[in-house]
């Protein structure tokens, strides 16, 4: 995975391959969604995993063993889990929807904020599986510096309530999961249009399905503005300098 070498003024965004995203922000580093196209990096602060479908232990002791103050944030309710898979209690950070997690470096602000995501259930019917103690198992995630905010679908799919928990944040950007299991092109759109997104990117599963991304897009939605990335390919958003 590269790495810039220089900070930008703004947010960037780079794509690591499959889900996985870094933000970064004036030395700060997010990833989110970290999977097996991340490797190990050494300039993570926070490591967001949306729950135990995104769960790579491997990956994560990766991540930490060369990020050495990192911290791997998740949902409170998969955090046993993750410990009796070989993620050290001290190396966590448990988190719910609506709950804020955030970190200081430098002088520099960010935070995290979760979203509840939904599975699929047999019948193709959206679940979010909230129980009171364990609060939603599977949650997307935004990160947040300054006036600027990016939306990350994690391993989620679409439910009726997601525009109305999204719509307070204000997102400038969503990085939404496109795959069999995740959200349809069109679907991605929509929550674009929808939350009149300035910018759409797409994670795409497979490179067939950034395709039909595109030609849905380019044939079907010319005024949403969405970006692409090659892998390892940094992209600062406009407007966050």
């Amino acid at each position: 995975m590269s790495q810039l070498d220089t900070p930008t003024a703004g947010v960037s965004l780079e794509w690591c391959g499959g889900p996985t995203f870094a933000v970064r922000y004036r030395g700060i580093s997010f990833y989110l969604e970290p999977g097996p196209e991340s490797g190990p990096v050494a300039d993570a602060d926070m490591v967001i995993v949306g729950g135990r479908r995104s769960l790579n232990v491997p990956v994560l002791t990766g991540i930490l063993a060369a990020s050495a103050h990192a911290k791997v944030v998740l949902p409170k309710g998969v955090g046993e889990y993750a410990h009796a898979q070989g993620l050290d209690y001290h190396r966590m950070t448990t988190t719910d929807a609506a709950l804020r997690v955030e970190y200081f470096k430098n002088g520099e602000y960010g935070r995290i904020y979760g979203v509840p995501a939904a599975r699929r259930d047999e019948h193709g019917a959206p679940q979010l599986d909230y129980t009171p103690i364990g609060g939603f198992p599977q949650i997307g995630f935004m990160a947040r510096f300054g006036a600027c905010t990016v939306f990350h679908s994690g391993r989620g799919v679409p439910y009726s309530e997601l525009v109305d928990r999204l719509r307070p944040y204000s997102p400038n950007v969503a990085i939404v999961s496109i795959g069999p299991d995740t959200f349809s092109e069109s679907q991605a759109a929509d929550l674009a249009e929808q939350l009149q997104l300035p910018w759409l990117v797409p994670a795409p599963a497979t490179p067939e399905h950034g395709q039909r991304f595109l030609e849905h897009m380019l044939g079907h939605r010319p005024l949403q503005r969405f970006k692409m990335f090659e892998p390892g390919e940094s992209w600062e958003i406009p407007g966050t300098a």
